[in-house]
């Protein structure tokens, strides 16, 4: 294969949100060690207007299951910045009781709709609670709060959690200033509920877990804005004395990705000392902003019965029995989880011996999560022969994928299977890890095979609409959207088109309650127009798998009626809310990946949950569409989603590579849109793509032709070098947004 690539530095970096800086002096407590960076940037992205309509829908439900980098440098800089696209939204489409939710082909009854009530107002707080306004009064010409301040405002932070809940809370912070004093995410004042007057550091880690809080280092995740690059090492060593991990830079939004161990936190017998400890970290010098992270999402489904159909269905078996099998090709599964996968080894898997992981086989099948193993075993079942290359990293954290990014770069891998999305961006091409596969695609001419995502079903949208009470209707008096969830853990995220090269200074919050009106978890960031401060919120929860819950949302801050952007993975709406299109995930909407939607397996119709494009700057994605559902170990009904068709289409790419070692990257990619049978409407859709991949006959190696097998291509002279240390994303490059 020809790869032309000198050392690269994929300078990818981090993302963060919230107050502004003052000046504590940190105290000594343990520390951990910290990481350079990594992170591309973007390329020029037209704004489109997209023409999304509900679309009525039933069936089942989706489910989207969801050290040190080297340091060589080269700076990667986006061309230029555009401007977010606009999408129409729905307006008045809403049935009066909330509509139908079809899940497994039978309505969900919605029972009783709730009866919402505007947001509580600072106002209608100090009127419930007399002491609450000298308390405020007391603070306000303070600049910064002592132990015995934060011991009394967790108490009222009690009080008020208890009655009105993390939204009301939210209203008393942000409202009375003190939120700017403290520094510390919304997010975060949660896990003093949990933490309580008893010390219990087992249910904060529990909530943080739920919450997506939490690394795979039991660290509470964190990314902290500065107000300069020059501070960076005066804030790392700051950070460090109070045992604060520090990690990967953003030199464009000017932020650093930390984590707080869980062990640190212990050290904190009272809701006031630990409150106290947060509030030193958020004022180490230099630091003018804090904000949680956005995990990504994993992108199968367990819906269908199927059987080991796939390489048949696209022709692979043909190319098998040709003696094209994959051999002496590199393919690489970047993934969340492993589970189980020493068991699969020499079995649905090469030999043990066989495998290279950054993380031992005997660690990684421990875990609970087998969904990067399941990738694995389909690309062998499509290229037995291939040399697998397993790349574990932790959602929550930057850092950890660029680490695994850059094993699978050291060992120069040909193909990277990423059945791994994120609903956070513009998802135009210009954000987040999009931006970093485009550049790591063209200085890499690495094949990037992205699953499409799974949300055609759970994908809506909608143009802010004011009821006249502060809250957005979507559809005359209906200020809820129901959803039903399938998950023991939900995640929210909503977007709307402002800035997303940050400073966004319109703010939209929301709220999710349960059936009977309870409070389960709100989303209220702030939005100040801050350098990184960009227009989402994203809450996760514990949730009841088939029960009911409702999205309310309201408008915080600014004047336009924006156009909301909403994704309830592993979930599903009611048939009026659901917009199929647009809803491709972040990096399938890149240009430089290889995005894959998925198809039955046996049956050349696209699965009803198959995201569906075109991306919001009007391109053709998915670029192709391939069979899903094969049952393996642990997935006796059918591994879906179009996990499940990425890694098929990833074993294909490495038969390709074998038969002809002097493809790029990119003439692989055309290689496989183009042999494809032709699904949906004539020609390339943004259902279908190019459609369903369709392998040609492998033909015989001949001396004019290196198909033959005893000629595999050599990776070792011929595989992409390259190295990320850190991403100068200088237009919208979010990584972990």
């Amino acid at each position: 294969m020809k790869r032309s690539l000198s050392l690269i530095v994929l300078l990818i970096s981090v993302l963060l949100v919230s107050a502004c800086g003052g000046g504590a002096s940190p105290t000594a407590a343990p520390t951990t060690a910290a990481s350079t960076s990594v992170a591309p940037t973007t390329a020029a992205g037209a704004s489109g207007t997209q023409a999304a309509t509900a679309a009525a829908s039933s069936g089942t439900a989706s489910a989207t299951q969801s050290a040190d980098a080297a340091a060589t440098d080269i700076d990667i800089v986006p061309e230029s910045a555009t401007a977010a696209p606009t999408q129409p939204g729905i307006k008045g489409t809403a049935p009066a009781n909330g509509g139908q939710i079809n899940a497994n082909g039978t309505p969900v009854a919605l029972g009783t709709k709730p009866a919402i009530k505007p947001p509580t107002t600072l106002d209608e707080l100090i009127k419930q609670y007399p002491d609450l306004k000298p308390y405020i009064d007391s603070l306000s010409n303070k600049a910064q709060l002592n132990e015995q301040d934060m011991s009394d405002l967790y108490k009222q932070v009690i009080k008020i959690y208890n009655d009105k809940g993390a939204s009301g809370v939210a209203t008393f912070l942000k409202d009375s200033g003190i939120l700017d004093k403290l520094q510390i995410p919304v997010g975060y004042l949660d896990l003093l509920t949990a933490f309580g007057d008893n010390a219990d550091l087992a249910a904060v880690q529990k909530m943080a877990k739920e919450r997506r809080l939490l690394n795979e280092k039991n660290e509470i995740v964190g990314f902290l804005g500065l107000d300069s690059k020059d501070s960076l090492t005066q804030v790392t060593t700051d950070l460090k004395a109070l045992g604060v991990s520090v990690y990967s830079y953003d030199d464009n939004l000017g932020e650093v990705e930390i984590g707080i161990p869980v062990d640190v936190l212990s050290q904190f017998q009272t809701p006031g000392k630990l409150l106290n400890y947060l509030s030193t970290v958020a004022h180490v010098n230099h630091v003018i902003s804090w904000r949680p992270p956005a995990p990504k999402s994993i992108t199968s489904v367990d819906w269908q019965k199927g059987t080991t159909q796939g390489p048949v269905t696209i022709g692979a078996d043909k190319w098998q029995k040709a003696g094209v099998t994959g051999k002496g090709v590199r393919v690489g599964i970047l993934d969340m989880g492993f589970g189980g996968i020493a068991d699969r080894a020499g079995k649905e898997l090469p030999a043990a011996s066989k495998i290279k992981s950054n993380v031992a086989l005997d660690e990684l099948t421990t875990q609970e999560e087998d969904h990067g193993t399941a990738c694995a075993m389909i690309v062998h079942g499509a290229a037995p022969d291939a040399e697998l290359y397993i790349a574990y990293f932790d959602g929550s954290s930057s850092q950890s994928f660029l680490d695994a990014v850059q094993f699978l770069l050291d060992n120069k891998v040909q193909i990277v299977n990423y059945s791994v999305g994120s609903s956070i961006g513009p998802r135009d091409g210009t954000f987040g890890e999009a931006v970093f596969v485009d550049e790591l695609v063209r200085q890499s001419d690495i094949l990037w095979v992205n699953a499409a995502g799974n949300e055609a079903t759970d994908h809506t949208v909608f143009q802010y609409s004011d009821n006249g009470e502060g809250i957005h209707s979507f559809g005359g008096d209906v200020v809820a959207l129901p959803f039903v969830t399938f998950a023991p853990v939900s995640t929210v995220s909503m977007n709307w088109n402002g800035n997303w090269a940050g400073k966004e200074k319109a703010e939209y919050d929301f709220t999710i309650v349960d059936a009977d009106n309870n409070e389960v978890v709100t989303a209220a960031e702030p939005r100040k127009g801050r350098k990184n401060d960009l227009p989402f919120q994203i809450a996760s929860f514990e949730s009841t798998p088939k029960a009911v819950y409702y999205m309310v949302i309201h408008r915080e801050r600014g004047t336009e009626d924006n156009t909301l952007d909403i994704f309830i993975p592993n979930a599903i709406l009611p048939d009026w809310a659901q917009v199929p299109s647009y809803s491709v995930t972040v990096p399938g909407d890149s240009n430089g990946a290889l995005t894959v939607g998925a198809t039955g397996l046996t049956e050349d119709t696209l699965e009803f949950y198959s995201s569906q494009g075109p991306t919001t700057d009007e391109r053709i994605k998915p670029d192709l569409t391939a069979p899903t559902g094969e049952v393996l170990p642990g997935h006796e009904q059918g591994f879906s989603g179009t996990s499940g068709a990425a890694p098929l289409v990833a074993g294909a790419a490495a038969l390709v590579l074998q038969k002809y070692p002097d493809m790029t990257g990119e003439e692989v990619k055309a290689f496989l849109t183009t042999n494809v049978m032709d699904l949906g409407d004539a020609g390339a859709d943004p259902q279908y793509g190019a459609g369903r991949l369709a392998m040609p006959d492998p033909g015989k190696g001949t001396e004019d032709d290196p198909g033959n097998t005893d000629k595999p291509n050599q990776p070792d002279s011929a595989g992409p070098q390259a190295s990320i240390t850190s991403v100068d994303r200088s237009t919208t490059s979010r990584l972990r947004a």
